[in-house]
């Protein structure tokens, strides 16, 4: 079960009314823009945790809606992956990483990040997204003692996935499309991906000059190029 926990260093009342509130917003995009993926008791139950959070200010109910609606909020994912906005992991220095523990992606078919040419296309499930944010994630994968609000997911061996802008699994594509919520001078989102379950499905390059480049790492890491560019 998705949990976040208290942390005696972390002012806790102020961080969770931050979360309650972005929950809330991802909630109310869901009924706004993606209300035609849902049953008529499907809206209820959601309607229903969006009442709840105006009220609740403990953190274990709130970790518990978080874990219930996603999969039902993950579906909006789905269906903008169909129309074509693919996760990809923007390299840096063009170096690939198969065994990475947490991968950040941006969503969509057009931004890279930080100037990135060369990235690698995921096919992402329920299990491999741990969250998404309008902005930079401020991601950190830290040691078991740092759990805390902020926990976006545990490791096997102890660590924990750590995002300190509040990625949440409860958000939505129209919202990290929107760049409403980012006040960073760089505008790319970040989805944060579960390295376990995340599955690499090919090299992409946005620059015919680096090709030789993304084909090396192709061959080096087994994931087919792809140079036709983004969808």
């Amino acid at each position: 079960m998705f949990m976040r926990y208290y942390n005696k260093n972390i002012n806790s009342d102020i961080v969770i009314q931050k979360l309650s509130k972005k929950i809330i917003d991802g909630i109310t995009s869901t009924l706004t823009d993606y209300a035609f993926l849902y049953t008529e008791e499907e809206l209820k139950k959601i309607i229903s945790y969006r009442n709840d959070l105006e009220i609740i200010k403990d953190l274990e109910p709130i970790s518990y809606i978080e874990d219930t609606l996603k999969p039902l909020i993950f579906r909006t994912w789905d269906y903008e992956n169909s129309k074509g906005n693919d996760f990809i992991h923007w390299l840096k220095k063009d170096k690939f990483n198969k065994n990475k523990k947490a991968i950040s992606s941006t969503f969509g078919n057009t931004d890279s990040f930080c100037d990135s040419v060369i990235g690698v296309r995921y096919a992402v499930n329920l299990d491999s997204f741990l969250g998404a944010c309008e902005k930079d994630a401020a991601t950190l994968i830290e040691s078991s003692d740092k759990k805390s609000i902020y926990t976006i997911g545990e490791l096997p061996n102890g660590e924990v996935i750590n995002s300190y802008n509040l990625a949440t699994p409860i958000i939505t594509p129209k919202q990290v499309f929107s760049n409403n919520k980012n006040d960073y001078m760089s505008k790319h989102n970040e989805i944060i991906l579960d390295g376990r379950y995340a599955i690499p499905t090919e090299i992409i390059c946005i620059n015919d000059d680096y090709n030789n480049v993304a084909n090396e790492i192709s061959i080096e890491s087994g994931i087919p190029f792809n140079n036709t560019k983004m969808k």
